[in-house]
Protein backbone atom coordinates (compact mmCIF):
# COMPACT_ATOMS: atom_id res chain seq x y z
CA UNK A 1 0.00 0.00 0.00
CA UNK A 2 1.39 3.42 -0.95
CA UNK A 3 0.62 6.79 0.58
CA UNK A 4 0.26 9.99 -1.41
CA UNK A 5 3.43 12.12 -1.39
CA UNK A 6 3.25 15.42 0.50
CA UNK A 7 3.54 18.34 -1.90
CA UNK A 8 4.36 22.02 -1.50
CA UNK A 9 0.68 22.71 -2.17
CA UNK A 10 -0.24 20.59 0.87
CA UNK A 11 2.15 22.57 3.07
CA UNK A 12 0.83 25.86 1.67
CA UNK A 13 -2.80 24.88 2.34
CA UNK A 14 -1.98 23.89 5.93
CA UNK A 15 -0.44 27.31 6.58
CA UNK A 16 -2.83 29.34 4.44
CA UNK A 17 -0.08 30.77 2.24
CA UNK A 18 0.73 30.69 -1.47
CA UNK A 19 2.76 27.79 -2.90
CA UNK A 20 5.41 30.30 -4.04
CA UNK A 21 5.96 31.31 -0.40
CA UNK A 22 6.58 27.68 0.53
CA UNK A 23 8.98 27.29 -2.40
CA UNK A 24 10.96 30.35 -1.30
CA UNK A 25 11.11 29.11 2.29
CA UNK A 26 12.33 25.64 1.31
CA UNK A 27 15.06 27.28 -0.78
CA UNK A 28 15.94 29.41 2.26
CA UNK A 29 15.46 32.57 0.21
CA UNK A 30 16.37 35.84 1.95
CA UNK A 31 13.24 37.35 0.35
CA UNK A 32 11.34 35.94 3.34
CA UNK A 33 11.93 36.81 7.01
CA UNK A 34 14.02 34.14 8.72
CA UNK A 35 11.21 33.37 11.21
CA UNK A 36 8.81 32.65 8.33
CA UNK A 37 11.36 30.43 6.62
CA UNK A 38 11.93 28.38 9.77
CA UNK A 39 8.21 27.98 10.46
CA UNK A 40 7.53 26.67 6.96
CA UNK A 41 10.60 24.42 6.93
CA UNK A 42 9.67 22.85 10.27
CA UNK A 43 6.08 22.13 9.17
CA UNK A 44 7.27 20.67 5.85
CA UNK A 45 9.58 18.29 7.74
CA UNK A 46 6.75 17.24 10.09
CA UNK A 47 4.44 16.59 7.13
CA UNK A 48 7.09 14.44 5.47
CA UNK A 49 7.69 16.70 2.49
CA UNK A 50 10.58 15.57 0.24
CA UNK A 51 11.66 17.40 -2.88
CA UNK A 52 10.89 15.61 -6.15
CA UNK A 53 14.30 14.80 -7.71
CA UNK A 54 12.88 14.86 -11.25
CA UNK A 55 11.33 18.28 -10.63
CA UNK A 56 14.63 19.57 -9.19
CA UNK A 57 16.51 18.36 -12.24
CA UNK A 58 13.98 20.02 -14.56
CA UNK A 59 14.19 23.29 -12.63
CA UNK A 60 17.99 23.25 -12.82
CA UNK A 61 17.83 22.51 -16.56
CA UNK A 62 15.48 25.43 -17.16
CA UNK A 63 17.71 27.73 -15.10
CA UNK A 64 20.69 26.83 -17.25
CA UNK A 65 18.71 27.68 -20.39
CA UNK A 66 17.58 31.04 -19.06
CA UNK A 67 19.22 34.20 -20.32
CA UNK A 68 22.06 35.42 -18.08
CA UNK A 69 21.01 37.99 -15.51
CA UNK A 70 22.76 41.29 -14.87
CA UNK A 71 25.64 41.20 -12.41
CA UNK A 72 24.35 41.22 -8.82
CA UNK A 73 25.86 43.91 -6.60
CA UNK A 74 27.50 43.39 -3.23
CA UNK A 75 28.53 46.18 -0.85
CA UNK A 76 31.95 46.82 0.64
CA UNK A 77 31.42 49.01 3.72
CA UNK A 78 34.16 51.25 5.15
CA UNK A 79 33.95 53.29 8.34
CA UNK A 80 35.50 56.22 6.46
CA UNK A 81 33.55 59.41 5.83
CA UNK A 82 33.99 59.12 2.07
CA UNK A 83 36.28 58.15 -0.85
CA UNK A 84 38.85 60.84 0.00
CA UNK A 85 39.52 59.35 3.43
CA UNK A 86 39.87 55.91 1.85
CA UNK A 87 42.44 57.23 -0.62
CA UNK A 88 44.62 58.69 2.16
CA UNK A 89 44.35 55.66 4.46
CA UNK A 90 46.75 52.74 4.67
CA UNK A 91 47.44 51.00 1.38
CA UNK A 92 45.92 47.83 2.85
CA UNK A 93 42.41 49.18 2.21
CA UNK A 94 43.01 49.80 -1.48
CA UNK A 95 44.59 46.36 -1.77
CA UNK A 96 41.51 44.81 -0.11
CA UNK A 97 39.35 46.54 -2.72
CA UNK A 98 41.55 45.45 -5.62
CA UNK A 99 41.48 41.82 -4.50
CA UNK A 100 37.73 41.81 -3.87
CA UNK A 101 37.02 43.48 -7.23
CA UNK A 102 39.18 40.96 -9.07
CA UNK A 103 37.41 37.99 -7.50
CA UNK A 104 33.95 39.60 -7.84
CA UNK A 105 34.43 40.03 -11.59
CA UNK A 106 35.56 36.42 -11.87
CA UNK A 107 32.48 35.19 -9.98
CA UNK A 108 29.98 37.40 -11.78
CA UNK A 109 29.43 40.12 -9.15
CA UNK A 110 30.15 43.82 -8.97
CA UNK A 111 31.12 45.79 -5.86
CA UNK A 112 29.71 49.08 -4.61
CA UNK A 113 31.62 50.99 -1.91
CA UNK A 114 29.62 52.44 1.01
CA UNK A 115 30.85 54.98 3.59
CA UNK A 116 29.84 56.42 6.98
CA UNK A 117 28.29 59.65 5.73
CA UNK A 118 25.60 60.17 8.39
CA UNK A 119 25.85 62.44 11.45
CA UNK A 120 25.86 59.60 14.02
CA UNK A 121 28.39 56.77 13.72
CA UNK A 122 26.38 54.52 16.03
CA UNK A 123 23.40 54.46 13.66
CA UNK A 124 25.29 54.20 10.38
CA UNK A 125 24.66 50.46 10.10
CA UNK A 126 20.90 50.99 10.13
CA UNK A 127 21.11 53.80 7.57
CA UNK A 128 23.32 51.86 5.19
CA UNK A 129 21.25 48.71 5.68
CA UNK A 130 18.05 50.51 4.62
CA UNK A 131 19.78 51.79 1.47
CA UNK A 132 21.10 48.34 0.55
CA UNK A 133 17.75 46.69 1.24
CA UNK A 134 15.92 49.17 -0.99
CA UNK A 135 18.44 48.46 -3.77
CA UNK A 136 18.10 44.70 -3.43
CA UNK A 137 21.72 44.23 -2.27
CA UNK A 138 22.07 41.11 -0.10
CA UNK A 139 25.83 40.68 0.27
CA UNK A 140 28.15 42.77 2.47
CA UNK A 141 31.87 42.89 3.25
CA UNK A 142 32.76 44.89 6.37
CA UNK A 143 36.20 46.23 5.51
CA UNK A 144 38.63 46.56 8.44
CA UNK A 145 36.70 48.87 10.76
CA UNK A 146 38.89 50.86 13.17
CA UNK A 147 38.55 51.14 16.98
CA UNK A 148 36.64 54.43 16.66
CA UNK A 149 33.72 52.31 15.40
CA UNK A 150 32.75 50.51 18.59
CA UNK A 151 29.61 48.83 17.25
CA UNK A 152 27.76 48.23 14.00
CA UNK A 153 24.00 47.64 13.98
CA UNK A 154 22.29 45.96 11.06
CA UNK A 155 19.25 43.81 10.28
CA UNK A 156 21.63 40.88 10.09
CA UNK A 157 19.07 38.28 8.96
CA UNK A 158 18.51 40.23 5.75
CA UNK A 159 22.12 39.99 4.59
CA UNK A 160 25.01 37.61 3.97
CA UNK A 161 28.03 39.23 5.65
CA UNK A 162 31.79 38.61 5.76
CA UNK A 163 34.21 40.82 7.67
CA UNK A 164 37.81 41.71 6.91
CA UNK A 165 39.63 41.99 10.25
CA UNK A 166 37.51 44.20 12.60
CA UNK A 167 37.94 41.65 15.41
CA UNK A 168 37.21 44.27 18.08
CA UNK A 169 33.54 44.35 17.02
CA UNK A 170 33.17 40.76 18.31
CA UNK A 171 30.61 39.86 15.63
CA UNK A 172 29.90 36.14 15.02
CA UNK A 173 30.58 36.39 11.29
CA UNK A 174 32.99 34.71 8.86
CA UNK A 175 36.26 36.66 8.91
CA UNK A 176 39.31 36.95 6.65
CA UNK A 177 42.55 38.56 7.82
CA UNK A 178 46.28 38.61 7.32
CA UNK A 179 47.89 36.29 9.86
CA UNK A 180 49.63 39.03 11.86
CA UNK A 181 50.45 36.56 14.64
CA UNK A 182 52.47 34.46 12.20
CA UNK A 183 54.13 37.55 10.72
CA UNK A 184 55.42 38.67 14.12
CA UNK A 185 56.55 35.13 14.96
CA UNK A 186 58.50 34.82 11.72
CA UNK A 187 60.27 38.14 12.33
CA UNK A 188 61.31 37.06 15.86
CA UNK A 189 62.46 33.67 14.59
CA UNK A 190 64.68 35.19 11.91
CA UNK A 191 66.20 37.71 14.30
CA UNK A 192 66.98 34.95 16.77
CA UNK A 193 68.61 32.89 14.04
CA UNK A 194 70.85 35.87 13.16
CA UNK A 195 72.02 36.19 16.79
CA UNK A 196 69.99 39.18 17.98
CA UNK A 197 68.92 38.91 21.61
CA UNK A 198 67.49 42.25 22.71
CA UNK A 199 64.52 42.72 20.42
CA UNK A 200 61.43 44.90 20.67
CA UNK A 201 58.04 45.31 19.00
CA UNK A 202 56.83 48.84 18.14
CA UNK A 203 53.36 48.89 16.54
CA UNK A 204 50.38 51.23 16.37
CA UNK A 205 48.02 51.17 19.34
CA UNK A 206 44.98 51.42 17.05
CA UNK A 207 46.00 48.44 14.92
CA UNK A 208 46.59 46.31 18.01
CA UNK A 209 43.02 46.98 19.13
CA UNK A 210 41.22 46.12 15.89
CA UNK A 211 43.55 43.15 15.27
CA UNK A 212 42.91 41.83 18.79
CA UNK A 213 46.59 42.30 19.77
CA UNK A 214 47.77 39.88 17.08
CA UNK A 215 51.27 41.38 16.70
CA UNK A 216 51.85 41.29 20.47
CA UNK A 217 50.60 37.71 20.76
CA UNK A 218 52.92 36.56 17.97
CA UNK A 219 55.89 38.47 19.39
CA UNK A 220 55.56 37.04 22.91
CA UNK A 221 54.61 33.58 21.66
CA UNK A 222 57.73 33.14 19.53
CA UNK A 223 60.07 34.89 21.99
CA UNK A 224 59.04 32.38 24.67
CA UNK A 225 60.46 29.58 22.50
CA UNK A 226 63.95 31.14 22.50
CA UNK A 227 65.35 31.31 26.07
CA UNK A 228 68.39 33.29 24.91
CA UNK A 229 66.23 36.26 23.86
CA UNK A 230 65.71 39.30 26.06
CA UNK A 231 62.54 40.82 24.59
CA UNK A 232 61.56 44.34 25.61
CA UNK A 233 57.99 45.27 26.60
CA UNK A 234 56.13 46.11 23.34
CA UNK A 235 55.81 49.80 22.55
CA UNK A 236 52.31 50.81 21.36
CA UNK A 237 52.71 53.95 19.29
CA UNK A 238 50.07 56.72 19.34
CA UNK A 239 48.24 56.83 16.02
CA UNK A 240 47.90 60.14 14.23
CA UNK A 241 51.19 61.65 15.43
CA UNK A 242 53.87 62.78 12.95
CA UNK A 243 57.35 61.20 13.31
CA UNK A 244 58.81 64.20 15.11
CA UNK A 245 56.27 63.78 17.91
CA UNK A 246 56.57 60.04 18.58
CA UNK A 247 60.33 59.85 17.83
CA UNK A 248 61.40 60.84 21.40
CA UNK A 249 59.17 58.09 22.83
CA UNK A 250 60.72 55.55 20.45
CA UNK A 251 64.28 56.63 21.27
CA UNK A 252 63.73 56.48 25.05
CA UNK A 253 62.26 52.96 24.73
CA UNK A 254 65.23 51.77 22.66
CA UNK A 255 67.76 53.30 25.04
CA UNK A 256 66.07 52.03 28.24
CA UNK A 257 65.94 48.42 27.04
CA UNK A 258 69.18 48.46 25.01
CA UNK A 259 67.31 47.16 22.00
CA UNK A 260 69.34 45.68 19.13
CA UNK A 261 66.47 45.05 16.70
CA UNK A 262 63.00 46.56 16.30
CA UNK A 263 60.00 44.87 14.67
CA UNK A 264 57.44 47.40 13.48
CA UNK A 265 54.46 47.77 11.13
CA UNK A 266 55.09 51.51 10.73
CA UNK A 267 57.31 52.69 7.87
CA UNK A 268 57.83 55.96 9.79
CA UNK A 269 59.72 54.01 12.47
CA UNK A 270 62.18 53.00 9.75
CA UNK A 271 62.43 56.65 8.65
CA UNK A 272 63.14 57.90 12.19
CA UNK A 273 65.80 55.30 12.91
CA UNK A 274 67.45 55.69 9.50
CA UNK A 275 67.82 59.42 10.23
CA UNK A 276 69.37 58.64 13.62
CA UNK A 277 71.70 56.09 12.05
CA UNK A 278 73.50 58.88 10.19
CA UNK A 279 74.48 60.58 13.45
CA UNK A 280 74.46 57.99 16.24
CA UNK A 281 76.17 54.62 16.68
CA UNK A 282 74.31 51.55 17.83
CA UNK A 283 70.99 52.26 16.09
CA UNK A 284 69.00 48.99 16.04
CA UNK A 285 68.19 46.88 13.01
CA UNK A 286 64.58 47.22 11.84
CA UNK A 287 62.34 44.43 10.60
CA UNK A 288 59.28 45.88 8.91
CA UNK A 289 55.87 44.21 8.94
CA UNK A 290 54.71 46.13 5.90
CA UNK A 291 51.90 46.50 3.41
CA UNK A 292 54.02 46.47 0.26
CA UNK A 293 57.24 44.58 -0.50
CA UNK A 294 60.11 46.92 0.34
CA UNK A 295 63.72 45.95 0.79
CA UNK A 296 65.80 46.81 3.82
CA UNK A 297 69.18 45.72 5.12
CA UNK A 298 67.79 42.83 7.16
CA UNK A 299 64.50 42.05 5.44
CA UNK A 300 60.88 42.04 6.51
CA UNK A 301 57.38 40.69 6.12
CA UNK A 302 54.78 41.94 3.64
CA UNK A 303 51.03 41.49 3.95
CA UNK A 304 49.12 39.88 1.08
CA UNK A 305 46.11 42.17 1.33
CA UNK A 306 44.85 41.54 -2.20
CA UNK A 307 44.56 37.85 -1.32
CA UNK A 308 42.57 38.83 1.80
CA UNK A 309 40.14 40.75 -0.43
CA UNK A 310 39.84 37.82 -2.83
CA UNK A 311 39.11 35.31 -0.06
CA UNK A 312 36.52 37.63 1.51
CA UNK A 313 34.67 37.85 -1.81
CA UNK A 314 34.85 34.07 -2.25
CA UNK A 315 33.35 33.55 1.20
CA UNK A 316 30.58 36.04 0.50
CA UNK A 317 29.70 34.42 -2.83
CA UNK A 318 29.39 31.05 -1.09
CA UNK A 319 27.03 32.51 1.54
CA UNK A 320 24.90 34.18 -1.12
CA UNK A 321 24.59 31.05 -3.24
CA UNK A 322 23.54 28.97 -0.24
CA UNK A 323 21.22 31.70 1.14
CA UNK A 324 23.08 31.89 4.46
CA UNK A 325 22.27 35.13 6.23
CA UNK A 326 22.89 36.69 9.62
CA UNK A 327 25.17 35.62 12.42
CA UNK A 328 26.90 32.24 12.38
CA UNK A 329 27.04 29.92 15.38
CA UNK A 330 30.61 28.82 14.66
CA UNK A 331 32.05 31.33 12.15
CA UNK A 332 35.14 30.29 10.24
CA UNK A 333 38.28 32.42 10.16
CA UNK A 334 40.64 32.45 7.19
CA UNK A 335 44.14 33.72 7.98
CA UNK A 336 46.41 34.63 5.07
CA UNK A 337 50.14 34.22 5.84
CA UNK A 338 52.52 37.09 5.14
CA UNK A 339 55.50 36.80 2.82
CA UNK A 340 59.14 37.26 3.84
CA UNK A 341 61.18 39.70 1.72
CA UNK A 342 64.93 39.11 1.87
CA UNK A 343 67.19 41.97 2.90
CA UNK A 344 70.10 43.46 1.02
CA UNK A 345 72.77 42.26 3.41
CA UNK A 346 74.03 38.66 3.23
CA UNK A 347 72.78 36.21 5.89
CA UNK A 348 75.15 35.03 8.59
Amino acid sequence: MTFPRTTMKDVAQRLGVHTTTVSLALRNSPKLPIATRRKIQELANKMGYHQDPMLSALTAYRSNLAAPKSQPTVAMIFDFTGPKELETASGSYRNFVDGANRKAEELGYKISKMFFEGPNRLTEGRRIGHILDSCGVRGIILCAFRPRTTSFQLEWDQFSVVQIESQHLALPLPMVSTDQVLMAREAVRRLSKQGFQRIGLAVGREEEIYLDHAFTVGFHGEAALHPELKPAPPLLLPNGQPPEEFAPLLRRWIKRHKIEAVISNWSTVVTVLDADRMNLPGIPTVVKLGVTPTQSAFGGMTQRDTVVGERAMEQLAMLLKTNQTGFVETPNRILIPGLWIDGTRPSA
